[in-house]
């Protein structure tokens, strides 16, 4: 059985926390709260190690949760 699942990694305080999320449009929608709540976002990827080319970063990340604010 295949992982499909996504995590979103941010910065909680000092340290860093991790959201689960079940695909990347939940992945995507999770870091825009996270954003929109003031949390800095630093990467999204999947949970399925074989698909690890599939992180977006920090720069992307706020990109996209920028079109979704419009």
């Amino acid at each position: 059985m295949a992982i499909t699942g996504w995590y979103v990694l941010y910065r909680d305080g000092p340290g860093h926390s991790i959201r689960e999320a079940d695909g990347f449009d939940a992945a995507i929608v999770a870091a825009w709260q996270l954003n929109r709540d003031g949390r800095d976002v630093v990467q999204i990827g999947p949970l399925d190690k074989k698909r690890a080319n599939e992180v977006i970063g920090a720069s992307e990340i706020q990109r996209v949760c920028a079109l979704i604010a419009e």
